[in-house]
């Protein structure tokens, strides 16, 4: 637990498998899936808590962006936050969304190709892996056009 400026604490680095295809980093692993949860006990300017926490922090952690939760209570106090989703409008989900979705799905890999087949909205996404570039004129699709390679036993 470190002291912030005006007395207030803050505490608490966690994963945030929520956002990533994958689960979070095993301790001791390098990630930069990383986010600080602060809670404090006072209103303080952001700029002033980067600038404490940059100072509190061992070097190679830096702070990337602080934002004060409020404005962010405040923009979802409607409701209407999800009504901006494509699924509230019966269309399909975007990449890496669809894969949190709680329905099932497939992976087909072979030499060239992995394909993703989604039960959701009868779609499927392919990663291509045989080099080639990005069409000129790509059709515009829901999951995009996705190419990978293999480094060592991991495709990026």
């Amino acid at each position: 637990m470190t002291q912030a400026p005006h007395g207030d604490v803050f505490a608490g680095i966690f994963s945030a498998p929520s956002s990533l295809v994958c689960g979070a980093a095993p301790t001791g692993a390098a990630s930069e899936a990383e986010y600080l949860e602060i809670a404090v006990t006072s209103r303080c300017d952001p700029a002033v808590m980067a600038h404490a926490l940059d100072a509190a922090l061992p070097p190679g952690l830096d702070i990337l962006d602080v934002v004060e939760a409020r404005k962010i209570h405040q923009s979802r106090e409607d409701g209407t936050l999800g009504y901006t989703e494509p699924d509230a409008h019966c269309l399909p989900q975007g990449v890496p969304k669809i894969n949190m979705a709680p329905v099932p799905f497939k992976i087909v890999q072979t030499d060239k190709i992995v394909v993703l087949v989604y039960e959701a909205f009868n779609l499927w996404r392919q990663v291509h892996l045989d080099g080639r570039d990005f069409a000129q004129d790509l059709n515009p699709s829901w999951l995009g056009f996705s190419k990978g390679r293999w480094e060592g036993d991991v495709l990026v």
